[in-house]
């Protein structure tokens, strides 16, 4: 497919692309837990609510896997959600939910942002929902810098994000997107984990 094709290009990578891989969560419930408690989307609250869960795996083409719920802020490389929890009406967050990429190296990093895609836990496990239409040029972060996701709002401020549609649900999400680091070359992949409620 084309997201592993143009990582082969950018990084020597043998092409070819790996579908949805087999869930390796303890999670099979896909429901989040009620009451919602009030979360603020720091490092604590994020790793208090997903307490216990193993970072899935969906590429089996890449070298790693990089989870919002398991990172720190000395890691190199992060991709976090603003919140854990997102409350969505009819398909939408009531308030868009941001999604940030932050590299602290000095080594330029390649992001395929608009190449993302959007997975959902069901009883069978995680099941794609939406994806990027990665029709746009690959991003390089000359070293240290960052990038946003913007779920819910169709049309982020310039510079603002790239806009992610899609429909959200009750239940446990990820967006996911991937990374070259191009001097190693290091094929990673990304997974903000957070979970939607009804509004």
């Amino acid at each position: 497919m084309r997201r592993r094709q143009v990582l082969a290009g950018l990084a020597g990578l043998l092409a070819g692309c790996g579908g949805l891989g087999r869930d390796i969560s303890s999670d099979a419930s896909g429901v989040t837990p009620a009451p919602v408690p009030a979360v603020d989307g720091d490092t604590g609250e994020r790793r208090r609510w997903f307490r216990g869960q193993p970072c899935p795996r969906f590429d089996e083409g890449t070298d790693q896997t990089v989870c919002s719920q398991t990172d720190s802020t000395s890691d190199t490389l992060t991709f976090r959600p603003d919140r854990p929890v997102v409350r969505a009406s009819d398909g939408t967050p009531v308030e868009p939910l941001r999604i940030t990429l932050v590299w602290r190296a000095r080594r330029p990093l390649t992001v395929l942002a608009s190449d993302w895609y959007h997975v959902r836990r069901t009883e069978d496990g995680w099941t794609r929902v939406a994806a990027g239409t990665g029709d746009t040029p690959a991003t390089e972060l000359d070293g240290t810098g960052r990038l946003h996701w913007v779920v819910g709002d169709s049309a982020p401020r310039r510079n603002d994000g790239e806009p992610v549609t899609t429909t959200l649900t009750p239940g446990r999400h990820a967006l996911v997107v991937q990374t070259v680091s191009s001097d190693l070359p290091l094929h990673t992949e990304c997974v903000a984990l957070f979970d939607v409620v009804s509004a």
